[in-house]
């Protein structure tokens, strides 16, 4: 359906006579004008202004969609909310601000079985297929043919790193985010594709009634990929976090950036002295290497303002009330 669509101006000419042939169960809305047009904060391609000139949104008995904003509603996050799916649970987003408006995607994170689906490359193509299934009187929106997998960002910047290339995806995730993926949105195998990915948390175990966890959705790289962050609130994690590689010198690294800090700001960070190996050796706990190197150079960091971080036991915070040790199972004596 979407592999070559018709031009703009067929799939305006296609909706404009559906809805003389059914009022009754499609109405457009009225287009912008070119002024309008020139003062939205991102660029309208030629392709989407014959559209928009003509049509500012349609709604049928089951949608509602609107193409562009008017009053106070903003484009927000590299894309425009065309309207909502699943009765309001999802959100229906075209990229803009490149030269072309797209891709068309289809968000609901919510319910067990969370649906991402990549509904077409471009708005006009998105449009036509939407003139052809209402023409075919098919309500319900396409389902994903396809099939692809969301990458977690921070195996992306890890991956980028290693391979130490030019990679434009990782151009666009920084260091990456545990809690963020990324969909891939060009070259699809087809469309409408979707997309194997379900949020970090879980609103099952009870939590949903307590729980505020939400998805966070943007369209960046003027519609190169698509990221998906969940925010996590109350929730349960549903499933495995990606978390950055501790690199191999971090300990040595650690030590020595406390210190180049403590250098540049002398007023506001002071840091404590660590203390030997033999006193490490009789505490309680064995102290694995990689603490001890930063322990017999740092016993705790003070910044100006803030609670002292306190690396070494000992302090008076730490005692542990005779009654809790107590019960606790010990002899009270901690």
């Amino acid at each position: 359906m979407y592999d070559a669509g018709p031009q703009a101006a067929e799939a305006v000419r296609a909706l404009r006579e559906l809805a003389q042939e059914r009022p009754d169960e499609l109405e457009l809305f009225e287009g912008f004008t070119d002024a309008e047009l020139d003062g939205w904060s991102v660029a309208v391609p030629e392709e989407v202004r014959v559209v928009l000139r003509e049509i500012g949104g349609l709604e049928t008995e089951d949608h509602e969609y609107r193409f562009g904003p008017r009053g106070r509603e903003r484009f927000m996050d590299g894309c425009w909310t065309l309207g909502e799916t699943d009765f309001g649970e999802g959100s229906l987003i075209v990229g803009v601000g490149g030269a072309r408006w797209g891709p068309v995607v289809a968000v609901n994170p919510w319910g067990a079985d969370p649906d991402v689906t990549v509904e077409a490359p471009d708005f006009t193509a998105w449009l036509a297929g939407f003139a052809e299934r209402f023409a075919d009187g098919v309500p319900d929106r396409p389902r994903g043919r396809f099939s692809v997998p969301a990458t977690a960002t921070v195996e992306l910047a890890e991956r980028a790193a290693l391979a130490r290339g030019d990679d434009p995806l990782a151009a666009l995730v920084g260091r990456g985010d545990s809690l963020t993926d990324l969909v891939d949105l060009h070259d699809l195998p087809g469309y409408p594709c979707a997309v194997d990915w379900e949020p970090y948390f879980s609103t099952f175990h009870n939590t949903a009634d307590t729980g505020s966890s939400e998805v966070q959705f943007q369209i960046v790289g003027d519609g190169r990929a698509l990221l998906l962050r969940s925010v996590v609130s109350g929730d349960f994690l549903g499933r495995a976090v990606r978390r950055h590689r501790v690199p191999a010198d971090a300990a040595r690294r650690a030590v020595a950036e406390l210190r180049s800090l403590a250098a540049g700001f002398p007023g506001l960070i002071v840091l404590e002295a660590g203390c030997a190996d033999s006193v490490m050796d009789g505490w309680a706990v064995p102290v694995p290497e990689e603490v001890r190197a930063v322990l017999r150079e740092i016993g705790g960091v003070a910044i100006a303002g803030l609670p002292e971080l306190r690396l070494l036991p000992g302090a008076p915070e730490h005692a542990v009330d005779p009654e809790l040790h107590r019960m606790l199972g010990g002899d009270g004596a901690r």
